[in-house]
């Protein structure tokens, strides 16, 4: 009918801004609850458009009140930032089926905020002053489970899961055992008594958190940056296995990934390991490989000569292995240099003598 009135071009035009008009479906990225892989895994790539980042937030909102507070910042952030924000967010309100499940939405501090509402404004700050943390979180969410994620987001809130674990345990040990002494006339008096009495326990027993974390260290930004290759090395020595019902396998992963932010250290170095643990991933051998971290991430060797030793690594884990030896990886790459220093061509031209024929 447009087309018959205005002509077809006009049509294409009403269409056009038809699609314009057209309301975006929220794209959530995260099993909202329920079991899920434990330790490190690579989710897929997030092809999400402004719009559809938006929408997704706008639904997160409705959820969380606490996201509604800072809706309008979080609008003039990039839509790279905006969507790791929905992704924190997502995570945050998600329910692990797990006894070590941290709830980031509720009220836990003494001035009332949650784990997200703490860190909500420091994501918006970064972003404009510290963005390789905002990198570094993004890599994290996208690959690891949301327990270790939830974990990372929490400690760079300034809380600390563990406590917050064992203040819950010991509230409802309390709970539980005054409940056990008490009569009820129904199940849903007991439940709303264990409920009102954990809340009450809950405000009197408030969790502290620190004010300044990592989100706000701008002067390392560099090593932050170069650590964000090495997430995914660390987490596979760190956090695969079967769960363990604590938060041991988080705390060490993040334990590991904290010696990379050493201001002794040099990025490029860090950037190196990762091509270290590539190789040592491909070798197929009966034991691991160790590596000593520090000594190697403060040398000063060239990366020409790193090169050629790590080419050399592979044969020399065999060699080795075959002798019933062990080898250090780093210490191999930084120590073996003379035997592989690269061939130069020599100068025939220098010092050239004149020599008569006889």
């Amino acid at each position: 009918m447009i087309g018959k009135i205005f002509g077809n071009k006009s049509s294409e035009t009403a269409n056009s801004v038809l699609n314009m008009l057209k309301k975006e479906e929220p794209v959530f990225r995260f099993n909202q609850d329920g079991w899920e892989t434990i330790g490190v895994q690579t989710r897929a790539k997030d092809t999400r458009t402004p719009a559809q980042i938006d929408a997704t937030l706008d639904a997160l909102a409705e959820r969380i009140p606490v996201l509604r507070e800072f809706r309008e910042q979080i609008k003039s952030m990039k839509p790279i930032d905006r969507a790791l924000i929905s992704d924190t967010a997502e995570i945050s309100n998600k329910l692990e089926l797990l006894p070590t499940n941290i709830r980031m939405v509720e009220n836990r501090a003494k001035d009332g905020k949650s784990i997200l509402g703490v860190l909500l404004p420091k994501l918006i700050k970064a972003s404009k002053e510290n963005p390789a943390i905002l990198k570094f979180t993004r890599e994290i969410l996208n690959s690891t489970d949301t327990q270790t994620s939830k974990y990372f987001l929490s400690k760079i809130a300034g809380f600390n899961p563990q406590a917050i674990l064992e203040r819950d345990e010991a509230i409802q040990n309390i709970v539980y055992r005054e409940a056990s002494q008490m009569r009820f006339d129904s199940n849903e008096k007991y439940s709303q008594y264990v409920e009102n009495r954990i809340a009450e326990l809950e405000k009197r027993y408030p969790i502290e958190y620190s004010q300044k974390t990592i989100t706000d260290d701008t002067k390392s930004g560099e090593l932050i940056d170069a650590s964000t290759d090495m997430i995914i090395p660390i987490g596979k020595r760190t956090l695969n296995g079967m769960y363990p019902v604590t938060f041991k396998r988080q705390h060490n992963f993040l334990d590991a990934m904290g010696i990379f932010l050493n201001p002794e250290i040099r990025p490029e170095n860090v950037r190196f390991l990762r091509k270290i643990c590539d190789v040592l991933d491909s070798i197929k051998t009966q034991k691991d490989i160790p590596i000593d971290l520090f000594p190697f991430l403060k040398t000063n060797i060239p990366k020409s000569q790193a090169e050629l030793n790590l080419a050399k690594l592979p044969q020399a884990v065999k060699d080795a292995e075959k002798a019933g030896k062990d080898i250090e990886a780093t210490n191999f790459i930084m120590s073996n240099v003379n035997f592989v220093k690269p061939y130069t061509k020599p100068d025939v031209t220098r010092e050239l003598k004149y020599v008569p024929a006889e």
